[in-house]
């Protein structure tokens, strides 16, 4: 239900909670780990003035990959979202409803917790 009534009604400061969330995997690190941040998000944020893109490949490198969870994203946010995913070698979700939110992240933990 939470879900279904979530709609975006404002500024995000996206690339601020994504740096936060960098910060703290980097700190956790674990070596040759399954190290990850997951970022869950309508996708209202300005993708290009605060160097999103740049942030994501830096902590790739640093061995942290990134998936985007898109709760009722536009079609040009899911665009922007899914090349986070892509940049951070993870993977995007879309999440419009409850059924998708229930079938779409049962499969991420499973599939996100294998080690290649």
């Amino acid at each position: 239900k939470m879900i279904q009534d979530l709609e975006g009604d404002g500024l995000t400061a996206g690339a601020e909670g994504m740096k936060k969330a960098y910060e703290l995997a980097y700190t956790n690190l674990i070596s040759g780990g399954n190290n990850m941040v997951i970022m869950a998000t309508d996708g209202a944020f300005n993708l290009y003035t605060t160097d999103v893109i740049p942030m994501v490949k830096k902590y790739f490198k640093k061995g942290i990959n990134t998936s985007v969870i898109g709760i009722k994203n536009s079609e040009r946010d899911a665009k922007n979202m899914k090349e986070i995913a892509e940049q951070g070698k993870g993977r995007y979700m879309a999440i419009n409803n409850l059924e998708e939110a229930l079938n779409s992240l049962t499969e991420e933990v499973k599939t996100a917790s294998r080690r290649e």
